[in-house]
């Protein structure tokens, strides 16, 4: 087995049938030219089996904020594994790879979608915060939600704006900001999705909402919301329900600046009329992304909390320098650290005589970092070991704000 860069000429092929194989390609002619517009204009990875592709990862670089940082990100958007290729240890294989050449190219933490919890565990992974996937019914938002003045439709040639669009969107904490190649491609699936923004006096889009339908009363699926403030939100949420008159289900992530129930006027009783009929009006939690950190200096050293200083010994275990070939010179986060949390974070290497000592996952300690869980807490469940005073001092450093991705990878 040989990993290699894509290289149209040679993989195009032999990618679209594992695409068709694991049902991610469709028919329409719009999403295959999406599709090769896809692996050509990203970072992408296949794996050879006697010459012929039988895996492949694509990774998108962007940022991640933390706080009011933004960080070098990778996000693994896509791995797949041809039928032939199964049980071969492919896909994690092309992952690693791609972990690495992110690492390399100075991408400090990674991210990925997940099929199931503990596949990606295995290369330092772990898993990310909960989105809350909101199904309601339209005409349940408020009656005086406001509707925007200025509605227009938007397609594959709005790209520009609506990326523009997209990078001046309201920050959260943990929100991701992937490439404009990413987005391209999203917005070429032009016979599934439906684009709608908002445009200013001088014609400006502001924002802007792209969603799937499906069939005439839905459930339609919100891919994104795209706002720079709250009144924006509202406007948005205002044209959702003006769909209402003939759309009775619509889905969405609940957006990162609200508790969505809020804003619903009867959602227990609406649980209640659809609950027998396969179409549950509700609130679903469920954490289908996970991250790690690919370089913990670099990190911290972008890293500044409002607190004050804790200073602890950090040995880090990372699983991936097992499963990754060492080509592209990286080889995982394992080793020794004393680490400084407060105004200015840093991790030096090797301990400091006279601190306590916390014995940690690579991916645990990226959700530590993020703010997935408290401390005291990933102890119990994660591969997290400390003292409880240490613990207890790292529970009160650390409060920060839900982490939330707000893109899906």
């Amino acid at each position: 087995m040989q990993v290699k860069n894509y290289d149209a000429n040679l993989h195009l092929e032999s990618c679209t049938r594992i695409w068709r194989e694991v049902s991610w390609l469709p028919d329409w002619a719009a999403g295959v030219a999406a599709m090769e517009r896809y692996f050509s204009d990203n970072p992408c990875l296949v794996v050879e089996i006697d010459g012929v592709a039988e895996g492949m990862s694509v990774a998108v670089p962007g940022t991640i904020r933390h706080l009011g940082s933004g960080i070098p990100f990778l996000a693994v958007t896509s791995v797949t594994v041809g039928n032939a290729g199964r049980k071969r240890g492919l896909g994690t294989l092309v992952t690693g790879e791609a972990t690495a050449r992110g690492a390399s190219e100075g991408c400090l933490v990674a991210g990925l979608g997940i099929f199931e919890q503990g596949y990606y565990n295995r290369l330092g992974y772990g898993n990310g915060p909960y989105n809350r996937i909101v199904t309601f019914c339209p005409s349940d938002l408020p009656r005086d939600l406001p509707y925007p003045d200025r509605v227009c439709r938007l397609g594959s040639e709005n790209l520009d704006e609506v990326f523009s669009n997209i990078c001046d969107r309201m920050p959260c904490h943990g929100q991701a900001a992937l490439g404009k190649s990413f987005y391209d491609a999203e917005l070429q699936w032009e016979s599934k999705f439906i684009g709608l923004g908002c445009r200013n006096a001088e014609g400006l889009l502001t924002h802007h909402l792209w969603y799937s339908p499906s069939g005439e009363r839905g459930p339609h699926r919100v891919a994104w919301l795209c706002y720079r403030n709250g009144p924006e939100l509202l406007e948005l949420l205002g044209l959702i329900r003006s769909l209402g008159d003939q759309v009775d289900l619509m889905m969405m992530e609940e957006p990162p600046h609200i508790q969505f129930q809020d804003l619903m006027r009867t959602p227990m009783r609406s649980m209640r009329m659809l609950a027998g009929e396969g179409k549950r009006v509700g609130i679903r939690s469920v954490s289908y992304t996970q991250a790690r950190i690919l370089d913990l200096p670099g990190v911290l050293g972008k890293t500044s909390l409002s607190c004050d200083e804790v200073a602890f010994n950090l040995s880090i275990h990372d699983p991936v320098s097992a499963l990754i070939s060492g080509s592209y010179g990286w080889k995982g986060c394992a080793g020794d650290y004393t680490v400084v949390l407060g105004p200015e974070c840093a991790a030096e290497p090797g301990h400091t005589r006279g601190l306590e000592t916390m014995e940690a996952g690579i991916g645990a300690f990226t959700r530590l970092w993020l703010g997935v869980r408290q401390p005291s807490v990933l102890a119990l469940t994660d591969e997290v070991k400390a003292p409880g005073a240490l613990l207890q001092r790292l529970d009160n450093v650390l409060r920060l704000p839900e982490p939330r991705f707000n893109c899906d990878f």
